[in-house]
């Protein structure tokens, strides 16, 4: 149906896009994770300025 080279040549596509795919989730996981950290700890150190008074 399909000559062997284009097959192979689908394979190896098909291959590279799932890697891609996992590649981008990973990404978005790990900013996701780092944004919140950020938040948590801003979040802190604001309330904690406010403790003190040097916010209102």
């Amino acid at each position: 149906m399909f000559s062997y080279e284009f097959q192979k040549q689908l394979v190896v596509s098909a291959g590279a896009i799932f890697i891609y795919v996992i590649a981008v989730y990973t990404i978005l996981d790990f900013a996701n994770m780092v944004m919140k950290s950020i938040y948590k700890f801003s979040k802190n150190v604001i309330t904690k300025f406010k403790e003190k008074g040097y916010l209102k």
